[in-house]
């Protein structure tokens, strides 16, 4: 199975597809933001990012584990690797296998194109981590699921580290550090947070209690809305739940040994509602719309 670039925010968010930026940020640039984020508000050293092997079913995985040091909330991460300067093309063809046996999607057979990519999507704030981030293979701005051997990872170096970042006055931007350059890039498009549609079917709505919602409907659809909470534990969802079901909502009840949970229902009016709660990522979605 084949996964494009993290949608942020994996990242999804704003779109977040977190794709290159290239040139697309000016410190200088007009903005409708008062405290906008700039690259010298960021330093590399503010987030650390530590490589390890574990184990599941018995087999070994490269995983990475992100710490945000830095004054900013973080909402997702994304890491990719390329193959390091000195590398041969002979060198590279521990990579032949995987270009086989995805060549539906690969339209080279060039093996410099080849990436390893990490990424995750959690809220966290100073001194919190997003663990265990399976490192897989991939190529150009795509990855899949297979895991790397040690052979094909020692061949690789940082290239990339693309972060949502929550700014002053509750702002999402999606920034890029180049390991290269050694420098920073914030994509021009950011997208405000917390904001609630006036809308009748955002009425309809039981807002949760959560750090920040994300909007990825138009704050105008009147058929409608769609959005993200960032920083909703195991806890207060399960209150939500209750305080659904005691509002009428046919949503089921929380099974304690899940790390996840999803239903989608549809309402007396006529409306479909979706819950999809990810525990670990502390991250709820939420849309409503009319059948």
């Amino acid at each position: 199975m084949k996964k494009k670039i993290l949608s942020i925010v994996m990242l999804v968010v704003i779109t977040l597809c977190l794709t290159a930026c290239g040139d697309n940020q000016s410190d200088n640039k007009q903005s409708i933001f008062s405290k906008e984020l700039k690259t010298s508000d960021l330093s590399i050293e503010d987030f650390n990012v530590e490589t390890g092997k574990t184990k599941k079913y018995g087999k070994e995985y490269y995983v990475a584990t992100f710490t945000n040091n830095s004054k900013y909330p973080v909402v997702a991460f994304q890491l990719d690797y390329e193959p390091k300067d000195d590398v041969t093309e002979t060198q590279l063809s521990v990579y032949n296998d995987f270009m086989k046996e995805h060549y539906d999607w690969i339209e080279s057979d060039d093996l410099t194109g080849v990436i390893l990519r990490a990424s995750g999507e959690k809220f966290v704030e100073k001194g919190a981590s997003i663990e265990k981030a399976n490192i897989t293979i991939g190529y150009d701005t795509y990855s899949w699921y297979d895991s790397p051997s040690k052979e094909q990872f020692e061949l690789m170096e940082p290239k990339e580290l693309q972060i949502g970042i929550i700014g002053e006055n509750d702002v999402l931007y999606i920034a890029y550090y180049d390991y290269n350059e050694k420098e920073w890039l914030i994509d021009e498009e950011s997208k405000q947070l917390n904001e609630w549609p006036k809308t009748e079917i955002a009425k309809k709505v039981i807002k949760p209690e959560c750090k920040y919602t994300l909007l990825d409907s138009d704050i105008d659809d009147e058929k409608e809305i769609d959005f993200d909470c960032y920083g909703i534990n195991k806890e207060q969802f399960k209150t939500y739940i209750k305080t659904l079901q005691d509002a009428g909502y046919e949503v089921k009840d929380i099974e304690e040994s899940y790390s996840s949970y999803y239903d989608s229902v549809e309402t007396s009016d006529g409306y479909e509602f979706t819950l999809d709660c990810d525990y670990d990522e502390e991250k709820l979605s939420i849309e409503l719309s009319k059948n």
